[in-house]
Parts: structure tokens; C-alpha cells; sequence
């Protein structure tokens, strides 16, 4: 399941008000791959706190209590094959004022109206929840709500991985029997990176391993192994590089290996599980050199196009705009009350008017072209 369209508000109509949506208003579209970029202080990075704050919710890791802003608004729509999951919620005073959920374009729950459709009895049925609860709180019943329980796992499975974090890298596991615990959807993350390698080597055997090494290949680093090595600080991750003698240890790994370590694994369990991840990466490449960048971001584009991933990229780094299409842009243009975004769904015509420019993909954000395109040159 992608996240294929969003539109959020917060605090509406108050001075702090803010929101996410396309150029005219409206929702705005997603593909499996999604770069943010934006001038300084647009909401790129504030969009992917957006994206987990849902997916938190609705995966029931935080109540409503905990928003920062007690007023929020979210219109998501989810796609799985050719099922859409329309869902709007509405929040007011940290209470939960409206929901409504459609499938395929038929309502299915109306939190108003007090009623849901039972495809176990074929019929609309009387349900009250709290108003601090989700509809994702019945989510256990999956032989009369289905659908709710699609949107529980869509949210539980939304991950954000900031390749700045150091904590990853100084995280061992101190004690084997912990290694034996990992509940894939809950725990498929950076922090447990080293459970969810020894789970990969278990699952997958030395394909997994060998998937991983080749990939470390194709963006630079000469590995002819991958292992877990217990010394006196705890079990870690280690690597062979194929010039030194001895494995390179995690806590001795360069930041920018690590993070592309750390990365590869939980991409290449995602897809030799197939189960479907929505990864949100911010700042992609920090710690990594120009080539070893522009290497990495062929490998994402390579693999995860078509398949059950999904994946949103925030980034400021040149180089990495210059390499991934500007088909999967989404350029944000930040105005007083909203970031407003500008991709190839809602200005199909201007990003592809720029191929004639000439310039490469960095100046189409430097010169402004993504607001009128050609039209700044025929005025002037």
C-alpha cells in the first residue's frame, strides 16, 4: 500500500496556521518515489513529521493528546493494487470531531452518523467510539472491518530514517537472547538494526547477505562479507572490507558506511519479505561523498520503483538533485499559511518544458522555473 495523495491543516484560521497542499489547493500526488526539495525553511522536513504524526495515530503509537497542535486536519488517500482508501479526520480541542473512511469510493465509516459497514453482515452498523480514539482501535476485527485493519498496517509500517542520527551507529545489543525478538512490523527500523539483520540472515540465508554486499558494491565501498561480531561493549554489525586483514566493526565503521549499511539491510528485508514500507528519509547522502551519493540514489530508483515500497526524500544537496529525475520532484513553495507543492501530477507542462532549457535539474529549483515555466521569459 502508497500513500498516493495528501492534503493536511493545522490550527485554521489562527495565526499559526499551516498546512500541506498541492499548487490549486487541492490534495497532493505521490508516486513510490518522492524527492522534497525546496528553498531554506519551505517545510520539507516539517512534512515528513506530518507524515509520521498520522501514521502514528492511526497505527496507535500516540494518542491525539499528544499533537503539538490541538486543531489538525488530514485527507489521505491509500492505494493497494486497484483498492483506494479515502480517509479524512478531523481533530479539534484533542478531541477527534470527524472521520470518514471510503473504499473504492463507497463509504464505509461515518463517525458523525455513528455507523459502519460489516462485510461480515453485509450491513451498516451502529458504532460509538471515544472521541480520543482512532477508527484504527478496532482494527483486531478484521473479519467485519478489513479495510480498517489495511489502514492500521500501512500506518505501523511507515518508518523514518534520518541519515544524520548517530544514535543507530553506538547501539549494540548487549544480550544474544535479545536477537531472538523482533516483531518485523513494530520493530522495522534503524534502532533495531542489528535484531533486524540477524533476522534477514535467518529468513533469507546468504542470498540476503549477498544482496546486501552487492549493493554496498555498486555504490562504493569493497565488502566481501557481512557477519555480527560480539566483542566486550556488545553485539554489533561488522563488515570485511577486502583490503584490510581484519573485519571493520560498527562502532569503527565511518558514519557514512554505517548509514549506508544500516539502510541496505532494512531495504532488502522490505523486498525479500514483500511487505510494504513507506520509508521517510531526511537528508539523504549526509555523510556520504558526491559519488557514493549519486551511486546510492541509482540503486533506490533501480529497486524501488514498481515495488512494494514507498519512499519520501527530503534533501538540499545539489548533487542529489541533479540525479534523480525531476518526475519524482515535488518542489516546495513555501507562502504564508502553507507549503504548497509543485510536481509532475499538478505542472506535468513545465517540468517537462524544461528539458529544452538545457540546465541541469538544480536550476530548475535555483531559477524558479517550477512557478511559470516559460512564461517568465515570453513576458520579458
Amino acid at each position: 500500500m502508497i500513500l498516493e495523495s495528501l492534503k493536511y491543516i493545522r490550527e485554521e484560521g489562527k495565526p499559526n496556521e499551516w498546512g500541506i497542499e498541492g499548487k490549486n489547493g487541492d490534495l497532493i500526488r505521490f508516486d513510490n518515489i518522492n524527492l522534497f526539495v525546496g528553498k531554506n525553511a519551505v517545510g520539507k522536513s516539517r512534512t515528513l513529521t506530518a507524515l509520521c504524526q498520522i501514521a502514528n495515530l492511526l497505527s496507535l503509537k500516540k494518542p491525539v493528546s499528544d499533537l503539538k497542535f490541538s486543531e489538525t486536519k488530514y485527507h489521505l488517500i491509500l492505494k493497494e493494487d486497484n483498492i483506494t482508501y479515502e480517509y479524512i479526520i478531523s481533530i479539534e480541542n484533542n478531541l477527534i470531531t470527524d472521520e470518514i473512511l471510503w473504499v473504492k469510493g463507497v463509504e464505509k465509516y461515518n463517525r458523525k452518523k455513528s455507523k459502519i459497514y460489516s462485510e461480515e453482515s453485509q450491513k451498516f452498523e451502529v458504532l460509538d467510539i471515544a472521541d480520543t480514539d482512532l477508527i484504527t482501535s478496532i482494527q483486531n476485527k478484521d473479519k467485519e472491518y478489513p479495510y480498517i485493519a489495511e489502514i492500521f498496517e500501512w500506518s505501523n509500517a511507515l518508518k523514518n530514517y534520518a541519515f544524520t542520527n548517530q544514535y543507530e551507529k553506538n547501539h549494540l545489543i548487549k544480550h544474544r537472547e535479545e536477537l531472538e525478538h523482533l516483531e518485523i512490523v513494530e520493530d522495522f527500523s534503524s534502532d533495531n538494526i542489528v535484531k533486524l539483520f540477524f533476522k534477514g540472515k535467518n529468513d533469507f540465508g546468504q542470498p540476503y547477505i549477498d544482496n546486501i554486499i552487492s549493493d554496498l558494491h555498486s555504490i562504493g565501498y569493497d565488502i566481501s562479507n557481512i557477519d555480527l561480531l560480539k566483542d566486550q561493549l556488545g553485539i554489533g554489525l561488522s563488515v570485511q572490507e577486502e583490503e584490510l586483514p581484519e573485519p571493520t566493526l560498527q562502532l569503527d565503521m565511518s558514519q557514512g558506511m554505517f548509514r549506508a549499511l544500516s539502510f541496505l539491510i532494512q531495504l532488502e528485508y522490505a523486498l525479500l519479505s514483500k511487505i510494504s514500507v513507506c520509508l521517510l528519509i531526511d537528508d539523504l547522502g549526509e555523510g556520504l561523498d558526491y559519488a557514493r551519493s549519486k551511486s546510492l540514489i541509482e540503486l533506490l530508483i533501480y529497486k524501488v520503483n514498481n515495488s512494494d515500497i514507498q519512499i519520501f526524500i527530503t534533501t538540499n544537496d545539489r548533487y542529489i538533485m541533479n540525479k534523480i529525475p525531476l518526475r519524482y520532484w515535488s518542489v516546495i513553495e513555501r507562502k504564508a499559511k502553507a507549503s504548497i507543492f509543485h510536481n509532475y501530477h499538478n505542472a506535468r507542462e513545465i517540468f517537462d518544458d524544461f528539458k529544452y532549457t538545457g540546465l541541469n535539474n538544480f536550476d530548475f529549483l535555483a531559477s524558479d522555473f517550477y512557478l511559470q515555466g516559460f512564461k517568465n521569459e515570453e513576458e520579458e
